[in-house]
């Protein structure tokens, strides 16, 4: 969520199903934002029969770096090649 001026405003507050293709990756260790947000936007991309892929990863926090910052890299590649289909 982003405030603006007192509004607070989150991506899930706008899904229908004109979204497109959505990839999520969170980390369950992730102490700024709480996963469970990834969790409940994924669900409601999916009760609007949107395309989701999503993955909550253990011993995960907010950065992203090293050998797991590669396989991020190598799964965005692959999901934005197969939305793109």
């Amino acid at each position: 969520p982003t405030d603006f001026g007192g509004m607070v405003i989150a991506p899930m507050q706008f899904v229908d199903g004109s979204d497109p293709p959505t990839m999520i990756r969170h980390g369950k260790d992730d102490v700024v934002v709480s996963y469970q947000n990834s969790v409940n936007y994924a669900a409601k991309l999916q009760a609007a029969k949107v395309r989701v892929d999503v993955k909550i990863y253990d011993a995960v926090g907010h950065e992203i770096k090293g050998a797991f910052k590669q396989q991020l890299i190598k799964e965005s590649m692959d999901f934005a090649d197969s939305a793109l289909r």
